[in-house]
């Protein structure tokens, strides 16, 4: 349950930079995926972002690092006998995304709340399988599961508007924080059976 609460919050914390990056991106007719992270422009596009979502959200992440691009390349079929390169193995990716997010906010009034934030998902337990590729496995197909909730943000920014007890982020404007996702009782706190986040 560590894992799956963890997950979430990349989740909601990716669409809702997405969501944010989009609407200052409306007026130039692109959206935050449509940028070439490793370009001039794109880096400069990107760093502008950077320090509106600080101000903004509290944190920051890149395209390449929102939760649907992670969950994608981990559920990537690879054929190796046609000679793909590409491969499907995001566990070190995923750590060093994680710890990104943390350390965007350091200097800025949001560190605390993120400070330790993902210190429960330890993606090199055994728990998770006795090989880098079983754990790789199963992280794949529990991002593969999550990525199918809609989070709704357009809508109420609540996780699910029939099960869950309001995660309360109508408040586009309020950093996130841990006390902030706690306001969602089913999912967050009692891990309900019902609740929306486990419906796989």
């Amino acid at each position: 349950r560590d894992y799956i609460l963890g997950f979430i919050f990349y989740k909601y914390l990716s669409e809702r930079m997405n969501m944010y990056a989009n609407e200052i991106l409306r007026e130039d007719g692109i959206t935050y995926h449509d940028i070439k992270e490793n370009t001039k422009d794109g880096k400069a596009i990107l760093a502008a972002i950077k320090e509106q979502a600080l101000i903004k959200l509290g944190y920051f992440l890149k395209p390449s690092e929102l939760f649907s691009e992670i969950a994608k390349r981990g559920n990537r079929n690879v054929d190796h006998e046609k000679g793909e390169t590409k491969s499907n193995f995001i566990l070190e990716d995923l750590a060093k995304i994680l710890s990104n997010i943390e350390q965007s906010t350091m200097g800025t009034d949001s560190e605390d709340d993120f400070d330790h934030l993902f210190e429960d998902l330890d993606l090199t337990s055994t728990k998770l399988g006795r090989t880098e590729k079983e754990k790789n496995e199963v992280i794949s197909k529990v991002l593969a599961h999550l990525d199918k909730i809609d989070f709704r943000l357009y809508d109420s920014l609540s996780l699910d508007e029939q099960n869950c007890s309001k995660l309360q982020a109508q408040h586009v404007d309020k950093p996130v924080t841990k006390d902030l996702l706690n306001e969602c009782s089913n999912c967050y706190r009692t891990f309900s059976s019902n609740c929306c986040c486990f419906q796989f």
